[in-house]
């Protein structure tokens, strides 16, 4: 990890931004079991529908760190719509009883 850092690091000649930023997010899932648990059991399920690594409908060769950051933002834009489906759910109900 130390030596593909540095060679990747922005500030260094060669340095390449979206390299880095993988290289470290890819450090941060393996030293992280929560996180290790969750890409291995993602991998998994992807080979048991037969995706490849490539081949998976939200891959676009984008750096982990864009797919980790895709994912919690549809995980957040789903938590806002089943709230607002609530809060009309209950808004049609305290309706109804203040009318009768």
């Amino acid at each position: 990890y130390h030596r593909q850092a540095r060679q990747t690091h922005p500030d260094t000649q060669n340095g390449d931004r979206n390299q880095f930023l993988a290289v470290h997010e890819a450090y941060a899932v393996l030293v992280n079991p929560d996180r290790r648990r969750q890409y291995d059991d993602s991998r998994t399920h992807a080979m048991h529908l037969g995706w490849s690594e490539d081949a998976r409908p939200d891959h676009q060769g984008e750096p982990a760190q864009a797919d980790s950051l895709a994912g919690r933002m549809r995980s957040a834009l789903l938590l806002i719509a089943v709230t607002v489906a609530f809060l009309v759910a209950v808004a049609v109900v305290v309706d109804m009883i203040i009318r009768g």
